[in-house]
């Protein structure tokens, strides 16, 4: 409910109260020099809420000093190693498969993945698997054009790399989206050597990525990466179809239309498929890792997770049952049934029981033998 309210020439104010604590809300009308504050760093009405004094210390009370400490442990850029703000999207040198003088890599090196020895350290473990697994994100794209830049004018259905090769690539207009700009392009299928039912065909789906040469360059110097943002089923059946695709960096963007182009997809691989993965790698340089005495460490110990063993009463009767005994609220680390009649095999109960107890459980095995029951 409002109370009390002023109007000044520079500001309006009035109270807002409720069942909590009343607040002020001051909303400027002309700030002027009077406005000033004395400071002179910011004018005084930019406090557009005014809580009581009480309020601010029930704010202050409340505020999770946690999300102050994250924010401040965490490197900045300049600290953070290349790999963690390296572009999710590759970058044409990558396609390419070219160093920083332009010269063509005959052997791209990926670090080894342990699997007996224990890492170094947690930065080190999600370098070296964000590394694989952009090496292995980026490969059928890379091999697609390599393919291309040696056979110019190669047929799809001669591909080793399987290539899909579009001829005749134009942009023809751009569309403006909450996800960026998209560049919608026509292109021709004269080198598929078939015709596509894009209905049940997974070409150029949403989220593949694609490089663009020019006719005469085939990839020699020129490769622009770019991811398909949209492939609506009306535009593949215009002729020539037509789809929408994000450029990789902005400074890429070609608004040429009497530009022509060609343009590569690999169809050996689904970059989408990696690319969240790949974030989620880059983020968890600046995040706990619970696990990593067990992950990267690969200790060998392991207990029960600190939640269970604060509270270890559970609620098994769902699970157990037995005359004359009650199993809702059993000892789940000290007083496990060990005979009591369960739906559950011998083998589902185990894997329950190390589950519930333990703070890492791999449960594994063939269909049919009872993991979601």
């Amino acid at each position: 409910m409002l109370s009390n309210f002023t109007r000044t020439p520079s500001y309006i104010a009035w109270d807002i109260v409720s069942d909590g604590p009343p607040w002020r809300v001051i909303v400027p009308t002309s700030p002027s020099e009077g406005d000033i504050s004395p400071t002179g760093l910011e004018p005084s009405w930019m406090n557009t809420l005014e809580p009581p004094p009480r309020q601010s210390a029930l704010l202050r009370n409340n505020l999770n000093v946690r999300v102050r400490e994250y924010v401040l442990s965490n490197p900045i850029d300049g600290d953070s190693p290349s790999w963690v703000s390296k572009r999710e999207i590759p970058s044409s040198e990558e396609i390419r498969g070219v160093d920083d003088n332009s010269r063509v890599e005959d052997e791209i090196e990926v670090p080894v993945n342990r699997v007996q020895e224990p890492w170094e350290s947690k930065g080190f473990y999600l370098e070296s698997h964000y590394k694989l697994l952009r090496e292995d994100a980026v490969t059928p794209l890379r091999d697609a054009v390599a393919e291309v830049r040696l056979r110019p004018y190669l047929i799809e259905k001669n591909s080793v790399e399987n290539a899909a090769v579009y001829v005749k690539v134009f942009i023809v207009g751009f569309t403006f989206a909450n996800s960026g700009i998209a560049a919608r392009i026509s292109f021709s299928l004269e080198r598929v050597g078939k015709k596509i039912i894009w209905q049940q065909s997974k070409r150029l789906t949403s989220g593949t990525i694609v490089a663009l040469s020019t006719p005469q360059d085939h990839f020699q110097s020129i490769c622009i990466v770019a991811v398909v943002a949209a492939r609506a089923l009306a535009g593949l059946e215009l002729d020539p179809p037509e789809i929408d695709i994000f450029f990789a960096s902005p400074d890429e963007i070609e608004i040429d239309p009497q530009q022509e182009w060609i343009m590569v997809e690999s169809r050996n691989g689904f970059f989408e498929s990696h690319r969240h993965t790949l974030k989620a790698l880059q983020k968890m340089s600046k995040e706990s890792f619970p696990l990593s005495d067990h992950i990267v460490g690969l200790s060998k110990e392991i207990n029960a997770p600190e939640y269970l063993v604060q509270q270890p009463h559970k609620d098994l009767s769902h699970i157990f049952r037995s005359e004359g005994k009650d199993f809702r609220n059993v000892d789940v680390l000290q007083e496990w049934p060990e005979d009591a009649e369960s739906d559950l095999d011998v083998f589902q109960l185990d894997a329950l029981r190390r589950i519930l107890t333990k703070r890492v459980a791999i449960v594994q095995g063939p269909p049919g033998t009872g993991k979601t029951l």
